[in-house]
């Protein structure tokens, strides 16, 4: 009977153990007094300036929040490669792609098979879209289109081309 006892104890701490949520890794440095936090599954050094986060990635910035499975940061150059796919949110700015290279001090980067919505809601699907500053995109192999999902009667195609937001088309 104390055998039986003892064995149900065990198995209740047991799944206790194993149902409550896995603490995540997270690592926060700081930049012109802005807080750069990246929390992971897993997350570790790979040398004295470089980070590597693996599962579920968020890394955020300010307005910026880059998702990723994989990210490589460096905390001092303030650049981030997301891979395996991964999503970007900034203020209206919502795209997706396969892979990000991004300079979150510029608010600069690539993003690679590149599908969302840039600064003033605007559709674009890239092979390349390339951020060049704060307002300016350059994409190749796509397009831009006004309406959600690339249904407006005009669409503007680029093998490459670029494009301003915020009123300066």
């Amino acid at each position: 009977m104390r055998l039986a006892i003892g064995c149900l104890i065990f198995t209740c701490c047991l799944l206790e153990a194993f149902s409550s949520p896995q603490e995540r890794a997270k690592v926060e440095s700081e930049y012109e007094g802005s807080k750069i936090s990246v929390e992971a599954d897993r997350l570790s050094r790979e040398s004295a300036n470089r980070w590597v986060a693996e599962g579920d990635v968020i890394l955020t910035y300010q307005e910026t929040i880059l998702k990723a499975p994989r990210v490589l940061y460096d905390p001092i150059t303030g650049e981030a490669t997301a891979e395996e796919g991964v999503e970007i949110i900034q203020g209206l700015t919502w795209l997706k792609g396969t892979r990000a290279e991004i300079n979150l001090r510029t608010n600069t980067g690539t993003i690679y098979d590149a599908e969302g919505y840039t600064d003033d809601e605007l559709y674009v699907k890239a092979k390349r879209l390339i951020k060049t500053g704060p307002d300016t995109y350059i994409a190749q192999d796509g397009f831009f289109d006004g309406l959600p999902g690339g249904r407006s009667q005009m669409e503007l195609y680029y093998s490459a081309g670029q494009h301003s937001t915020g009123g300066k088309r």
